[in-house]
């Protein structure tokens, strides 16, 4: 139950700051990923693997107390410097901390390509695809020089 409700509330985070994204990537993200049945079938996995995680680990734990321990007060032995707790507790802060590097790097690529210049005026250009040809390499140029000199007596079209 515990691990729906964090589903829902970071769908909702994730929605939330869904159309930031958008804005920073200048692209419409919505219809391919909410539509997609390999999002969805992601989250899913992710939940399920989460409810069996968090009952399998109380699970072992409470399995290995020896109850008449407990009741005569033996001590419970919690020295062992490699225990499933700690290792499970390192393992999650090595995940968050590139889980947030990894953020910030992509962040960053993407404020350097929104930002950077592209180096031409890209005012009054256009792209025209080139005639594809393979085999001889010399017939080849000559038919980019054919291609070049028919856009050429277009008005306004100048090298």
């Amino acid at each position: 139950m515990i691990n729906g409700i964090a589903l829902a509330l970071g769908l909702f985070i994730f929605i939330t700051f869904f159309t930031t994204l958008e804005s920073i990537t200048e692209r419409s993200l919505e219809n391919t990923l909410f539509a997609s049945i390999h999002f969805w079938l992601f989250v899913i996995i992710i939940w399920l693997f989460g409810s069996l995680l968090s009952g399998f680990y109380p699970a072992i734990i409470l399995s290995s107390i020896n109850p008449l321990k407990v009741l005569k007060k033996e001590g419970n032995d919690n020295s062992n410097k490699f225990s499933l707790r700690n290792i499970l507790v390192t393992f999650q802060f090595l995940i968050s901390t590139v889980l947030i590097a990894g953020t910030m790097v992509v962040l960053t690529q993407i404020n350097f390509m929104t930002n950077q210049e592209i180096g031409i005026n890209v005012a009054n250009k256009i792209a025209i695809d080139i005639p594809n040809y393979i085999g001889d390499n010399n017939k080849y140029w000559q038919l980019l020089k054919n291609y070049k000199q028919d856009l050429l007596k277009f008005k306004g079209l100048n090298q």
